[in-house]
């Protein structure tokens, strides 16, 4: 009886993130068919849909807690779940397609890391010719939360001044090109 109000109470959390998902989702399928455009097919909507992505990845941070010197689960885990979200939801380029040359409506892999107890979050949108526009936030844990301190999110799309933002690793690896747009298999 316990398990069944428990999945009672757990119904409307579940809804409420996959209408995030369906909300991006609607953002980003009418990208996927514009022609090639200056700014390389960015619009302010792209700032949207990195929005809606941020909001959907925060309303699941929670699960990320310390507990017994140590964050349970390790924040990888709700990074795949997060990412096999997405892919469920149609939310990356398939593989074997041409939206390889054109990724305008796709994600890339959303990738954590915690360094120096804070967790780092980047993420990636796809634009034409074969890119993507990289955004990033870093979120202190507060009590029994994240609380994001910092983030960096390309938000001027205007003709012929957008200049999508790349995010490099420490070993100065693109970060898109760690988290493609098509998802490993």
């Amino acid at each position: 009886m316990d398990r069944l109000a428990f999945l009672f109470l757990l119904a409307p959390v579940l809804v409420a993130a996959e209408d995030r998902l369906d909300a991006i989702h609607a953002l980003l399928v009418p990208m996927r068919t514009a022609p090639i455009a200056d700014g390389r097919g960015a619009t302010a909507a792209l700032t949207d849909v990195k929005h809606q992505l941020r909001d959907w990845i925060e309303f699941r941070l929670s699960d990320v807690q310390w507990k017994d010197v140590r964050w349970t689960p390790n924040s990888i885990v709700l990074q795949e779940q997060l990412n096999d979200g997405l892919s469920k939801a149609d939310l990356f380029c398939p593989q074997n397609t041409a939206c390889g040359q054109n990724p305008l409506g796709y994600l890339g892999r959303i990738a954590f890391e915690i360094q120096s107890g804070y967790l780092v979050v980047r993420t990636s949108i796809g634009i034409q010719i074969c890119g993507t526009d990289d955004s990033a936030y870093i979120y202190e844990s507060v009590g029994d939360r994240w609380r994001r301190i910092w983030q960096s999110e390309q938000g001027n799309y205007k003709e012929k001044t957008f200049s999508p933002q790349r995010l490099v690793d420490e070993s100065h690896r693109m970060i898109g090109d760690r988290n493609p747009i098509t998802p490993s298999t």
